[in-house]
C-alpha cells in the first residue's frame, strides 16, 4: 500500500468518526451524582457533563429601586424526572446541560 493510500485511509477514518455538535434531550435519573438518560439508552455520568448556571442553585443580588439591594436564592437545581436539553460537544464525548425543558 502506498503512503498516499495510508494517508487517505487515516483521513477518511478520522472524518467518519467526527460527531458534529447536536442537540440531545434527556431525563434526569439522579442528581447526586448527576446521571442523565438520553434517547439511545446511554446514561451520561457527571464526568461527561458540563453544568451551566441554569441548573444549579445560586445566591443572587438584585437592586430593587424601592427596597435597595436585596439578596436571594434561586431554585434552579434539576430534580429527578426533569427533562433537560443538552448540547453534544464536538467529538461526542462531553455534553453541556443547557437547561430544563418545560
Amino acid at each position: 500500500m502506498a503512503v498516499i493510500d495510508v494517508i487517505k485511509n487515516i483521513a477518511y477514518d478520522t472524518a467518519k468518526n467526527i460527531v458534529p455538535d447536536t442537540v440531545v434531550f434527556g431525563d434526569v435519573i439522579s442528581v447526586s451524582p448527576i446521571i442523565i438518560g438520553i434517547d439511545n439508552g446511554l446514561k451520561l455520568t457527571e464526568e461527561f457533563i458540563y453544568k451551566t448556571n441554569n441548573i444549579v442553585n445560586q445566591n443572587v443580588k438584585v437592586n430593587v429601586e424601592t427596597h435597595g439591594e436585596c439578596v436571594g436564592n434561586t431554585d434552579n437545581e434539576i430534580k429527578i424526572g426533569d427533562s433537560v436539553i443538552l448540547l453534544k460537544c464536538f467529538g461526542g464525548q462531553k455534553f453541556v446541560i443547557l437547561g430544563r425543558c418545560v
